[in-house]
């Protein structure tokens, strides 16, 4: 019985279960088995002279990041809080996730900060009707673009340069806002709220100044050796309350191209194609898919544990082979990380008997997950931990003609002499 033995993985589970009734968050950052509980510093876990300060920054160290460039002295002076702000249900409908407050903003105050990623030439992000040859290799087949990358829509962008800048924050969960076009109202005919500007003066970013008078020759060579140094940051234009929606102006561009857009986009006729807000979430229900769903179960402690690498092996049917494992601990999931595409991977119920077992307890299932190049069956397995995803690229967000345009940066603060188009 695993609760009457010493410390193990059973424990590891009920504290992030515990926790997570709590902070999905910081549950989300906890580990899940007990060999990444055992890494921890024995001097903090089991000394008792460790300073209980210490505790907290040295456990997120440890389960968050490899290593760290700056102690936490440094970026509790110099750091910018990413917290103001948290992921909801947009009050525009069908806009899906949005920012809102967590906190009072005053006006002027720094909401999120955004270092960019730079990419010289939005040219770069068309995509192209391709195949498959016989040695596996995908190539086009022809010239004509058939649209535009996912990725365009959360960039930042001019229209008179090949220029495009992507926030690495929790920016991009900001929507537009504008009651400028006359019968088009967004957010419900309200203003903007927040509005972005380089950050050039507020202290944290000691780059985008210099960066601002390189030309495009100069950001594609230091692109190409992995180079960055351009940030935005969105600033509250007015004080904010929590629980208020952010928003930010897209450009009259934007508008225009959004107004196209609906006037001309049809539904697809496919009728292969479902919704996956349309699909009941009874696991036991699913025994086919349509084409664009799948089944997907979080992988827990397979991220965690190291398993031998049959895959590289000479013998390639070595890796088709299940590793059997037992689900009964290790693989609990917050809602978070359901939602989270890096927590989780495909699988199938190979075995689900409804009701009770002999011994007075809920059946769970046995499944197979699918996980770098691995198979893995699993007895035992959480029913809450199964959850049905869209398979990549076959969301609506991808589509023939899904919306696609940049977020445009204010004529009046984009440098000249990146106007080359």
């Amino acid at each position: 019985n695993p609760k009457t033995q010493r410390f193990n993985d059973y424990h590891v589970e009920k504290i992030r279960d515990i926790v997570s009734t709590f902070n999905e968050r910081v549950a989300g950052v906890l580990p899940s088995v007990k060999e990444v509980f055992d890494e921890l510093d024995h001097s903090m876990m089991k000394n008792e002279s460790f300073p209980q300060s210490q505790r907290i920054p040295k456990l997120a160290k440890t389960t968050t990041v490899d290593s760290w460039k700056y102690d936490v002295q440094w970026i509790e002076e110099n750091g910018v809080c990413i917290e103001k702000i948290r992921p909801y249900p947009s009050t525009i409908e069908g806009a899906g996730l949005g920012a809102f407050a967590q906190m009072s903003i005053a006006m002027g105050d720094i909401i999120s900060p955004a270092p960019l990623l730079n990419i010289p030439n939005k040219d770069s992000l068309l995509m192209y009707k391709t195949r498959v040859k016989e040695d596996g290799t995908r190539v086009k087949v022809d010239d004509d673009p058939i649209g535009h990358q996912l990725l365009l829509n959360y960039c930042f962008g001019h229209e008179k340069s090949p220029l495009l800048l992507c926030p690495e924050t929790n920016t991009i969960l900001i929507n537009h806002c504008s009651n400028r076009l006359e019968g088009k109202k967004f957010c419900n005919g309200n203003s903007p709220n927040a509005k972005i500007q380089w950050a050039t003066s507020s202290g944290w970013d000691n780059t985008t100044k210099d960066w601002l008078n390189k030309s495009i020759e100069d950001i594609t060579e230091l692109t190409a050796s992995s180079s960055r140094g351009l940030s935005l940051e969105v600033v509250a234009t007015r004080d904010i309350f929590p629980g208020e929606e952010i928003f930010i102006d897209y450009g009259i561009n934007w508008e225009k191209a959004w107004d196209r857009h609906v006037k001309n986009w049809k539904p697809p006729t496919d009728s292969t194609y479902v919704p996956l807000a349309d699909v009941t979430k009874r696991i036991r229900s699913f025994d086919n898919f349509p084409d664009n769903l799948e089944l997907s179960c979080c992988l827990g402690k397979l991220t965690q544990e190291k398993y031998d690498d049959e895959e590289n092996s000479d013998d390639q049917s070595k890796s088709m082979e299940d590793t059997e494992l037992d689900g009964k601990t290790g693989f609990s999931c917050t809602r978070d990380e359901l939602l989270d595409p890096t927590k989780l991977s495909p699988c199938e119920i190979v075995e689900y008997s409804h009701g009770i077992s002999s011994d007075g307890k809920s059946n769970l299932p046995t499944v197979r997950i699918f996980y770098e190049k691995r198979r893995f069956l699993v007895k035992n397995y959480r029913r809450e931990s199964i959850t049905i995803t869209m398979k990549k690229y076959s969301s609506d967000q991808h589509l023939p003609g899904a919306f696609r345009h940049f977020i445009e940066i204010d004529d009046d603060i984009f440098p000249e002499h990146w106007k080359i188009l």
